[in-house]
């Protein structure tokens, strides 16, 4: 058991870190950008104000468009480093959101019973205070027949809600966050959670 949580609160962690939601239904019907994200098994539905990054990127396409052609070096080095096959943000600086993926997820989180998701959001959320991170909301939820574990906490300033679920056989490390401090109101930034979550589509 304590093998399995570490490598889940490695994983957890680190897509958190890498920014330095009580649940509430959301429509999605205003998120009609698809993105597939092979290494997910997952497809991404975000407004059409969002720009993305895949790992598999080319120099050209909009996303460096708007950040600059020469960031695309170091900004697919960290995607890959992070293992992280899916970025986004919103136009507007307000949001962005990172999903990591790590093979070998140490048990399925699709149908999973509520007890069971409980319990280990449970344990995140204690490594998470004891290692003196204020975890001050979370929540179990469902969509797309899989179960999310959420937390949210603040880190640098900044607030951010990450999100775990599993995929096929794979771990999944979801982070939305507020691109600086202030950048987006925090029941917006629920909003914009759950309606990305609830975009969700499982291969």
């Amino acid at each position: 058991m304590n093998k399995v949580f570490h490598r889940i609160f490695s994983l957890v962690l680190a897509i958190s870190l890498l920014f330095c939601i009580s649940a509430v239904q959301a429509e999605n019907t205003e998120y009609p950008l698809e993105v597939h994200v092979d290494m997910a098994e997952l497809t991404v539905r975000l407004p059409s104000s969002a720009i993305y990054v895949t790992q598999d990127s080319t120099v050209n396409d909009l996303y460096f468009q708007i950040a600059g052609a020469d960031s695309y070096d170091a900004v697919m080095a960290d995607l890959t480093t992070n293992s992280v096959y899916f970025g986004g943000i919103d136009m507007g600086y307000s949001w962005e959101i990172r999903i990591a993926v790590q093979p070998g997820a140490p048990f399925s989180l699709k149908g999973s019973n509520q007890a069971f998701a409980q319990m280990y959001l449970d344990a995140i959320v204690s490594d998470f205070t004891n290692r003196g991170v204020k975890v001050d909301d979370t929540f179990v939820c469902e969509s797309d027949d899989h179960t999310f574990l959420a937390l949210r906490a603040n880190m640098g300033g900044r607030n951010m809600y990450t999100i775990m679920t599993t995929s096929g056989t794979k771990l999944l490390a979801i982070t939305i966050a507020d691109v600086y401090a202030g950048s987006i109101a925090m029941d917006e930034l629920k909003n914009v959670t759950m309606a990305i979550i609830n975009g969700f589509v499982f291969d």
